[in-house]
């Protein structure tokens, strides 16, 4: 497996849902490009004027049910891909969740 992550933001959301919505994409990224010689995922975060669009690519086809947990924090999930070429799963999260001070550790 290769992983390439780029820096994200601090946002201030419920930690244990969005590990719980990242890991079931990554999770079904990994089953969905068990095929590939060599699974390839991406993660990074693009930003608009309103919001952190949190990105995870793979390049097989994965998919997840994470929409409740997203949008419970105001944000929406969008997928895109083509089956046997590959998926994009991208969590959009309202700039007003953003932490600009880590305060303390929040684990």
């Amino acid at each position: 497996m290769h992983l390439t992550m780029t820096a994200l933001p601090y946002l201030y959301v419920d930690k244990f849902l969005l590990h719980v919505a990242i890991a079931n994409v990554l999770s079904n990224s990994m089953k969905f490009s068990r095929e590939k010689e060599v699974i390839e995922l991406e993660v990074g975060c693009s930003e608009t004027k309103e919001y952190f669009i949190y990105y995870f690519k793979d390049n097989g086809m994965g998919f997840s049910m994470v929409n409740r947990i997203v949008e419970r924090h105001g944000g929406a999930v969008d997928i895109q891909g083509k089956a046997g070429e590959g998926c994009t799963v991208y969590f959009l999260f309202p700039k007003a969740l953003q932490i600009v001070e880590k305060i303390g550790k929040m684990e």
